[in-house]
């Protein structure tokens, strides 16, 4: 699969989109967690950039639940609510249990039956 265009930054163009110093955007690519063009300057690639953006906001999120677990604050986050036939499922089973009838746990969960052909 081809790709379009992508822009070419310089390691200065780089710091300013990451908002740090271009010493900074050095120390990155030196510990290899910024891919980047070797020469003279040293180019770097808006994708990877992009990339790098991504995956480092998912450690810093990554880190600050790991700091809350430890401090006992962290909260799992609340499952969104059943709706449609989920809801309807889950009404028919809780039925079944409090009547003592036997539950079948893929009720309407289940595939479609297979056609004969």
């Amino acid at each position: 699969m081809a790709e379009g265009p992508t822009a070419i930054l310089t390691e200065a163009e780089a710091a300013e989109r990451l908002g740090c110093s271009v010493s900074k955007v050095k120390k990155l690519r030196h510990a290899g967690r910024l891919a980047f063009i070797p020469g003279r300057p040293v180019l770097i690639l808006e994708r990877d950039l992009v990339a790098f953006q991504k995956l480092d906001a998912e450690l810093k999120a990554a880190a600050a639940r790991e700091k809350r677990i430890k401090k006992g604050r962290y909260r799992e986050p609340k499952p969104e609510p059943l709706t449609g036939h989920a809801l309807i499922v889950r009404r028919v089973m809780i039925a079944r249990l409090q009547r003592g009838m036997p539950v079948n746990v893929t009720l309407g969960l289940a595939s479609k039956p297979k056609r004969r052909t």
